[in-house]
């Protein structure tokens, strides 16, 4: 939507943006540009998050919408600035992909909620982020959308996340798992685990490799490449394509045991699992959404980046 400023809008708004200058048909109003502009200010020189959402939120008469987005899509410049170096658009070696994360956002922007490029480079949705899908029929189609996008060539194996008690998440993982992945080249090995809480499982594994533990405990094992692993068994896990059993020498880019060669990249735009190891990181939902046949994120879309200026 185009500014009413003039054909590319006095306030550095132009279409695509995601803002409404006359209504609230969408989410997002031309405030928005200012109360991100301050919060950004605060929070680069050290003022806490949420005190400084609180504010800046009530000050401008904020939406909900609006403070999620702030939430959600600006961070502090030198933690912003981190991430960002690490996104990569050609990871190479193991894919460790946050399942329901990637999913969730694809289905959102299909939706047409709105989203954010956030300041550290990563696709965010932000209204209706909360609201899983429960129709069967629409996890199949966006399975068959993530698992149809065939990866960069340097991927060599996928494994993939999900959180065990999200209902139907056994079907979800049989499913993946027969539709499987692909790069450029071909197909390659595919893992789906299960686990509880996988948001804090995937950030705990880190911290338990590091600790020296063999392996992630809890998981539920869906067949395929892993063996069974409970807490009352635990053996160490056969992951694919020669990768270890160690997530963090996995994910941080360093060379996994036994294959010099292969490295690995975690995939989900959660930043306090980025945050925990120093892993490359790719930002599949968007990857998806731009290879997919219906791109295209909508008028719900802000480049927060752009909108302070420094893009």
């Amino acid at each position: 939507m185009l500014c009413s400023r003039g054909p590319e809008g006095r306030c550095g708004i132009v279409a695509g943006d995601g803002f409404s200058s006359r209504s609230d048909s969408s989410p997002f109003r031309y405030r928005f540009r200012e109360a991100a502009s301050d919060y950004a200010y605060l929070l680069d020189r050290g003022y806490g998050e949420k005190p400084t959402r609180r504010l800046v939120g009530d000050r401008y008469r904020l939406t909900g919408a609006e403070r999620t987005a702030l939430l959600r899509g600006v961070y502090p410049a030198e933690e912003a600035e981190r991430r960002r170096k690490r996104l990569t658009v050609e990871p190479t070696g193991v894919l460790w992909i946050d399942g329901y994360n990637v999913l969730f956002t694809i289905r959102n922007v299909r939706h047409g909620r709105p989203v954010v490029l956030a300041r550290d480079g990563f696709l965010r949705d932000v209204a209706g982020s909360r609201k899983r899908p429960s129709d069967s029929c629409e996890l199949e189609a966006l399975i068959r959308e993530l698992c149809g996008v065939a990866l960069p060539a340097g991927v060599q194996s996928v494994v993939i996340f999900l959180d065990q008690f999200f209902p139907g998440s056994g079907q979800h993982a049989a499913r993946l798992r027969e539709l499987g992945f692909r790069n450029r080249r071909g197909s390659i090995p595919t893992e789906v685990v299960r686990a509880p809480h996988v948001d804090r499982r995937l950030a705990a594994w880190v911290r338990e490799t590091r600790g020296g533990s063999q392996s992630p405990q809890g998981l539920v094992h869906d067949g395929g490449l892993m063996p069974k692993i409970t807490q009352a068994d635990e053996r160490e896990l056969r992951l694919p394509a020669g990768a270890s059993c160690d997530f963090d020498s996995n994910v941080a880019g360093a060379p996994v045991t036994g294959s010099p060669e292969i490295s690995g990249v975690l995939a989900g735009s959660d930043s306090e699992i980025a945050d925990r190891c120093d892993a490359p990181l790719f930002d599949h939902a968007r990857y998806v959404l731009a290879g997919s046949r219906s791109s295209g994120l909508g008028r719900n879309y802000i480049d927060i980046r752009r909108l302070l200026g420094e893009a």
